[in-house]
C-alpha cells in the first residue's frame, strides 16, 4: 500500500494541493478510506456505430439518467471527496443538459476529464468548454483512430475532417487535449502516422490501448497482432522522445506470449510496470443505470450499490473492499516461477475472477 500511495503522489506531483489532499484521505493505518476518482457513464446513446465498439449491445433496457439523478450523484461523489470525475458515454454531448452537468462538477471543485468522439464539438461548444473548464487540470479526450482513410473505416463514417477541426479549435482555446487511439487489426499499422498528426497539431497527450474484447471488439481482440502492436508502441515511444506530445499506452498481458526474453521486454516496458489490486481502491466505475463498482471490476460480486439510491461506502466498512484489501496470493501457482511476474503480477484481475471466483490464480489466458 505504501508503494502504491507513493506512486499516486508522484503522478500528481505537479499539483501540491492535490498531494496534500491525498494524504488527508488516509486513516491512521495509512489506508485510503474512500475512492479518489470516478469514471461515470452519463449517456447510453451514441451518434456513431464504430466497428470496434465494446459497448454495443452490452447494456440492454437501460434508461439515460435524468438531470436530477446526475446532480444527486455528483453531489454524493463530492461529499466523499472524489478528486476527479471522468464522464463518458455513449457520446456525452448528445445530452441537452451537458453544460449543467459540467458546471455542477466544477462547482464541486473536482477535476474533470470528458471522453468524446469529437463530432459534436463545434465552435460554440468549444467556447463553452474553455469558459467552464480549468485549463490547467481538466482534459478533453477525443478519439482518433488513424489517418483519414483508416479513421473513417474504423469509425464507420466520414468524420475525420470534423474531428481534426475540433482538435484545432480546442488548441486555439488552450483546452488540454488527449487524443485516444484504440488499436485494432484495421488501424494498428497507422499508429506512428497518427502520433505525427497529433504532435503536429500540438496535442498534449496521445494515448493508445488495444481493442477491448467485449461487444463488437471481441472478434477484433482475437485478431489483433499483438507483436505488431508492441512494435508500433516502441516506435511511437522513440518518436515521442523528440516530440511535444506525451505518449501514454497500455501493455496487455498478451504481449508476454510473444516475449521470451526479459532484456527484450525491458526495451518496451518500464521496470515499474505492474497490475495491482490496489488500483481498484483508487477509482469507482459507474454505469448509466447508476450501479457502481471498484475500478474495472464490473461483476455482480463486486457491486457496491447504486449511486442514485445509496452512498459510497468507506473501504474499511465494506465487504467488497475488504475482499480487495485482502490482496492476491499467488505463492502456490506457476506465476512465482515466471520471469515476467514482476511485470504482469498474475495478469488481468477480472478475467481471473470470472474463471475461478478468486484472485489467487494466474490469468486464465496466460500461455506461458
Amino acid at each position: 500500500m505504501k508503494q502504491w500511495i507513493e506512486c499516486l503522489l508522484e503522478s500528481y506531483k505537479r499539483f501540491p494541493d492535490i498531494s496534500a489532499y491525498i494524504c488527508e484521505q488516509m486513516d491512521e493505518n495509512n489506508l485510503i478510506i474512500s475512492p479518489l476518482t470516478a469514471t461515470f457513464a452519463i449517456e447510453e446513446s451514441c451518434n456513431l456505430k464504430c466497428k470496434h465498439c465494446w459497448g454495443t449491445g452490452v447494456n440492454k433496457n437501460v434508461y439515460n439518467p435524468s438531470t436530477e439523478l446526475l446532480m444527486l450523484a455528483i453531489n454524493k461523489l463530492s461529499k466523499v471527496n472524489i478528486l476527479k470525475i471522468t464522464i463518458t458515454g455513449g457520446e456525452v454531448f448528445l445530452r441537452e443538459d451537458i453544460w449543467e452537468i459540467i458546471k455542477q462538477i466544477k462547482k464541486c471543485k473536482m477535476m474533470l476529464t470528458i471522453l468524446t468522439n469529437g463530432t459534436l464539438l463545434d465552435e460554440s461548444n468549444i467556447e463553452k468548454l474553455a469558459a467552464n473548464l480549468n485549463l490547467k487540470t481538466d482534459i478533453v479526450q477525443v478519439s482518433l483512430d488513424g489517418t483519414e482513410r483508416i479513421h473513417n473505416i474504423q469509425r464507420n463514417t466520414d468524420i475525420y475532417i470534423k474531428v481534426i477541426k475540433a482538435i484545432r479549435r480546442l488548441r486555439s482555446y488552450d483546452v488540454k487535449i488527449r487524443v485516444h487511439f484504440v488499436a485494432t487489426p484495421i488501424n494498428v499499422s497507422s499508429m506512428e502516422d497518427t502520433y505525427k498528426v497529433v504532435n503536429d497539431l500540438g496535442v498534449d497527450i496521445f494515448s493508445v490501448v488495444p481493442v477491448y474484447g467485449q461487444g463488437k471488439g471481441l472478434k477484433m481482440s482475437c485478431e489483433l497482432d499483438y507483436y505488431k502492436y508492441l512494435e508500433k508502441i516502441y516506435k511511437v515511444k522513440l518518436l515521442s522522445q523528440k516530440g511535444r506530445t506525451l505518449f501514454q499506452y497500455v501493455i496487455p498481458i498478451q504481449i508476454f506470449y510473444y516475449l521470451r526474453d526479459v532484456d527484450l521486454t525491458n526495451r518496451f516496458i518500464k521496470s515499474n510496470f505492474r497490475v495491482s489490486l490496489l488500483k481498484c481502491l483508487s477509482n469507482i466505475a459507474i454505469n448509466v443505470n447508476g450501479d457502481f463498482y471498484p475500478y474495472n471490476l464490473i461483476h455482480k460480486d463486486f457491486l457496491l450499490g447504486n449511486i442514485y439510491q445509496q452512498d459510497i461506502p468507506n473501504f474499511n466498512e465494506n465487504e467488497v473492499y475488504s475482499k480487495i484489501l485482502a490482496g492476491r496470493d499467488l505463492n502456490n501457482t506457476k506465476c512465482m516461477a515466471c520471469k515476467f511476474f514482476n511485470y504482469c503480477q498474475g495478469g488481468d484481475l477480472l478475467r481471473t475472477y470470472r474463471k475461478y471466483r478468486t484472485f489467487d490464480m494466474p490469468d486464465p489466458d496466460c500461455l506461458l
